[in-house]
């Protein structure tokens, strides 16, 4: 019986990331990074596609966060706690994300958002994604939106 192999990390400026059927996954980045970041499109050659659990997490000098339209999925906790992060651009690759489990929403703990902005087509926003962006003031949710999960805007 032969395991699949464990896909191996590699890095590329800031990012750490595996690669499995071809896209990458971000799954750690440095903490040094700061300021206005557009998340890359693509690492190692590869298409970037997922930002994975918990890769920014707590990174405190982040101040903006643009993520292109190549990505599909921001898994549980990828941004919870960059306390620092005050706009937020989703682009239309995002159409939903993982229901997360307890209070480990994606961006949940930002205390200083107060802007998202979504692209058309996102249909779902997760369990507690936003829970305690107490400063949130401008969202505009699109049409499309079907599902808000439970706590997603708690606090």
């Amino acid at each position: 019986c032969a395991l699949s192999p464990k896909p191996l990390a590699a890095t590329e400026g800031y990012y750490t990331y595996t690669v499995s059927n071809g896209a990458a996954t971000i799954t750690d980045c440095d903490e040094s990074i700061s300021g206005a970041i557009t998340i890359p499109a693509t690492l190692g050659g590869y298409p970037v596609t997922v930002v994975g659990k918990e890769a920014f997490r707590d990174n405190t000098s982040i101040k903006s966060v643009v993520i292109p339209d190549c990505y599909t999925t921001i898994e549980p906790a990828a941004f919870r706690g960059c306390t620092r992060i005050q706009n937020l651009s989703l682009g239309a690759g995002i159409t939903s994300w993982p229901e997360s489990w307890g209070s480990n929403g994606a961006f949940a703990d930002c205390v200083n958002l107060f802007e998202i902005e979504f692209a058309p087509g996102i249909t779902c926003i997760g369990k507690y994604a936003f829970e305690n962006c107490t400063l949130l003031d401008t969202l505009t949710l699109p049409s499309t939106v079907t599902s808000v999960g439970a706590g997603a805007f708690k606090n």
